[in-house]
């Protein structure tokens, strides 16, 4: 048996990256700043401001999957102890939002981008 996998590259999340720390205010990425140190398939970013569940409830109606905080406290409403740890600030903690690769063309991810644009913007104005 072989099966035939794609699997994301870094210009997927760079191109992803980009876009949105270039074209959405406050936000950040989360962790190390060198992309050769850096997974391919997904990246934290903090949108300053946002409450991130209500940025996966309303990307999600979208159909555009997405979580909060870190793989390791993914289950739990407390605070992540990850994020803690490499002293994210307690007022972001709850502002981020990860974001996995997998197949995504360019195409997606410019709806991505723009989904999440209006979604932060709405959030933002609505404070």
């Amino acid at each position: 048996y072989s099966a035939n996998l794609t699997y994301p590259t870094s210009e997927q999340r760079d191109y992803f990256l980009n876009k949105i720390l270039s074209e959405i205010e406050n936000t950040y990425l989360v962790g190390c700043d060198d992309m050769n140190y850096r997974l391919k398939n997904n990246a934290s970013i903090c949108f300053k401001g946002v409450e991130s569940e209500s940025v996966l409830l309303m990307l999600d109606q979208k159909d555009i999957c997405v979580s909060s905080g870190s793989a390791c406290n993914s289950t739990s409403l407390k605070p992540s102890y990850v994020l803690e740890a490499i002293n994210i600030p307690k007022e972001d903690i709850n502002s981020i939002v990860r974001f996995t690769f997998g197949e995504n063309t360019n195409e997606e991810i410019d709806f991505a981008v723009e989904s999440i644009k209006r979604v932060v913007g709405l959030l933002r104005r609505l404070k």
